[in-house]
């Protein structure tokens, strides 16, 4: 902080410049008795003439006028320049208080641009001692009565010349300069630059005032002095900040351009952006103290690069394929190696942003390291996987040699899957694409509401075999379709081991369509056996872990059963050759069954779940060439003999025009287990369950039967 004078002519010329402190009156010269008046003296003076007759030696005199009144102040006698002989006591004050009037009533009128300060005499600690002034003027040249020799004259009277004593008490003239001061001192103000969310902020420098002390007693002294009343400017010092506009100016720019839009953060094919907000944390401002004045600095500081990268790690993170694991009668073994992955380096990437950011860039590549994958030989026994969790079994015999390709390929893609503590499996995904590369064939689906040709029929085998293990594990189900249309080969082991009924199926279709998900929730990982045998017709899936206290059972109720239609339904199709029709689905009732599962946790049972499932009535359907349809949509040659339709072999042979008797379960199954199942009549309307349908599949989708 400098200091400049504002005024640097501050002080009022003075002349004759002199002590304001109370001044010494001057001694009296000749100082003398006071007079007497002449007629007291007559007869003395004569009888002095006869005595001096007698003696021939002196004669007594009066120095005194003889008109001279006590009261009036003697010839030759002046205070601070002004007469006063012949001047009563109150003529002599009155005269001196016209006088310095004016210093009297207003001594100083001080002035700053846009305030005024006007000081009284007692403000200041200033006494004016006119009293004083006329008692010393009145004893002036006052002298008595001496003797002159004879023939002497008396001695003639000395000018007198008396000053007007002022006196200023220094203390309280200080404390008024100090309260002036109080009032007009202002503390410079620094440039400032503040890292805001959306930018910089600058806050300009401004200059600050003092009051020159010493200079405003000065002026002070001399008015006093002179007693004569004055009008000046305060003298102000003008304070510079140490860190001005230009100190900042710099800082501000780069803050600018660090601070200018948001930065992409890319580690492989994964993005993250930082916006002004957290890109502003990065920045640290520094004041660089300078002899020609302050500075301000900006840098990117590296712990706050860290602070904020390190919580993006895991999210940035691509930790690579999970192996494929074998149960091995309880040896693990890696029978797929899993692929490793790739993880930012921590150590390089903090250097990377800041080298970016600093060249203005606002993409930054961060630097990779290749990584094992999360599970390998080394730490394959510490997953927890030491026993059978659940089983879950589904029946397949019988089934169309597309059907047993297609479920054993399924179950190849099922077989060694890890499922890590707290993830969700999802059929689809761990599935992938259903195609010939992946080993399945071409097989009934439900394709645009009728069963067609189609990749992977026969794969909702599969996923409701899944279903089942993660059911019977008490696992969270989180997504689950049942098929839109009675199977008959999802009855066996439907209600578990020994027990048989429909209700427990999952449909998927991958590609966006229908999934089945769950949680493992056990705390420990999971490893997912798949088995099918084509000669005994049993699929299998064996999860194997860590098993929590745990224990299921389910309920089952059937409700609005409704008898398959009896009309046939006939559509197209461009591969069917003309003049012949061929069944693709055969009729079959509908109804809706509600499972409901009740865990038992640590001896603790939990509200049970339902599980629903609507079986949709559905007709026998007929296909033929679209140029064999008639108007009315049925095929033209209905009306006319036609050779007998082809029937899908893997179809029971109908007769179209037959109605189908409700599905009943294999005779040679065994029966399901006592108390499991509750096979009720159609309710009442006003004891109709809550209408909480089932979900729907996707239409486009083609759900695997």
């Amino acid at each position: 902080m400098s200091v400049e004078p504002l005024h640097p002519e501050h002080r009022t010329p003075v002349a004759n410049e002199r002590n304001y402190q109370t001044q010494p009156l001057p001694a009296l010269r000749n100082a003398h008795r006071p007079a007497r008046p002449r007629g007291r003296y007559l007869a003395a003076t004569l009888g002095g003439i006869a005595l001096a007759g007698v003696l021939g030696v002196a004669v007594l005199y009066a120095a005194q006028p003889p008109a001279l009144a006590a009261d009036l102040i003697a010839p030759q006698v002046s205070v601070a320049g002004i007469q006063m002989a012949g001047l009563t006591r109150g003529e002599a004050e009155a005269a001196l208080r016209a006088r310095y009037g004016e210093f009297v009533r207003q001594p100083v009128l001080l002035r700053t641009a846009d305030r005024a300060w006007q000081p009284t005499l007692e403000d200041l600690g200033v006494m004016v001692d006119f009293a004083g002034a006329v008692n010393a003027a009145h004893t002036a040249n006052r002298v008595t009565p001496g003797i002159l020799p004879l023939g002497g004259t008396p001695p003639e009277l000395p000018v007198v010349e008396l000053a007007l004593a002022v006196s200023a008490d220094e203390t309280t003239l200080r404390a008024y300069v100090a309260s002036i001061a109080a009032d007009v001192d202002t503390a410079p103000i620094d440039a400032t630059l503040e890292l805001m969310a959306d930018g910089v902020a600058a806050t300009p420098a401004a200059d600050g005032v003092r009051l020159d002390t010493e200079a405003l007693v000065a002026q002070l002294r001399d008015a006093i002095t002179r007693r004569v009343p004055i009008e000046a400017e305060l003298p102000l010092l003008v304070l510079t900040p140490d860190l001005t506009d230009a100190g900042i100016a710099a800082a501000q720019s780069q803050a600018a351009a660090l601070l200018i839009g948001p930065v992409e953060l890319a580690a492989n094919e994964t993005r993250v952006s930082w916006d002004l907000a957290t890109l502003a944390q990065l920045l640290v401002l520094t004041r660089i103290d300078g002899t020609d004045g302050d500075t301000m600095q900006v840098t990117i500081d590296r712990p706050a690069v860290v602070a904020q990268l390190t919580p993006l790690l895991p999210d940035l993170e691509q930790p690579g394929t999970l192996p494929r694991v074998a149960w091995n009668e309880g040896k693990l073994a890696i029978t797929r190696a899993g692929e490793k992955g790739w993880a930012v380096d921590e150590v390089r990437a903090p250097d990377a942003i800041i080298t970016a950011l600093s060249n203005g860039s606002r993409a930054v590549v961060l630097p990779m390291k290749q990584i094992d994958p999360p599970v390998t030989a080394a730490n394959l026994r510490q997953l927890g996987i030491d026993e059978v969790v659940s089983v879950g079994r589904s029946d397949f015999s019988g089934s169309a040699a597309y059907r047993i390709t297609n479920i054993q390929a399924g179950m190849r893609l099922l077989d060694g899957i890890l499922i890590p503590p707290g993830e969700e499996f999802s059929f689809n995904a761990n599935v992938g694409s259903i195609d010939a590369a992946r080993g399945f064939v071409e097989g009934s689906a439900i394709v645009d509401n009728r069963t067609q040709k189609e990749f992977g029929g026969g794969i909702c085998q599969d996923s409701t075999t899944v279903f089942r293990a993660a059911f019977w594990a008490g696992l969270p189900i989180t997504e689950r379709y049942g098929h839109s249309f009675y199977i008959s080969w999802y009855d066996r082991y439907g209600l578990g081991e020994d027990a048989n009924g429909a209700g427990l199926d999952a449909t998927i279709f991958t590609g966006g369509g229908p999934d089945l998900k769950f949680l493992n929730d056990t705390g420990a990982w999971m490893l997912m056996g798949a088995f099918s045998d084509p000669k005994s017709g049993l699929a299998q899936i064996i999860l194997y872990g860590t098993k929590p206290d745990r224990q299921v059972s389910l309920t089952r109720r059937v409700y609005n059963e409704v008898p398959a239609p009896q009309a046939p339904v006939y559509a197209v199709d461009r591969e069917q050759p003309r003049g012949r029709m061929r069944q693709s689905d055969t009729a079959r009732g509908g109804r809706t069954i509600d499972v409901f599962r009740t865990v038992t946790v640590n001896g603790v049972a939990g509200a049970p779940e339902r599980f629903r499932t609507i079986f949709r009535p559905w007709p026998n359907i007929f296909v033929v060439h679209p140029s064999d349809m008639g108007a009315d949509g049925r095929p033209v040659f209905l009306s006319r003999p036609a050779p007998a339709p082809t029937v899908d072999p893997a179809l029971p042979t109908v007769d179209p025009a037959a109605p189908a008797p409700l599905p009943t379960a294999d005779p040679a199954a065994p029966a399901p287990v006592p108390g499991t199942e509750i096979v009720l009549p159609p309710p009442a309307q006003d004891a109709a369950p809550e209408p909480i349908p089932a979900p729907t599949p996707d239409p486009a989708a083609a759900p695997q039967p």
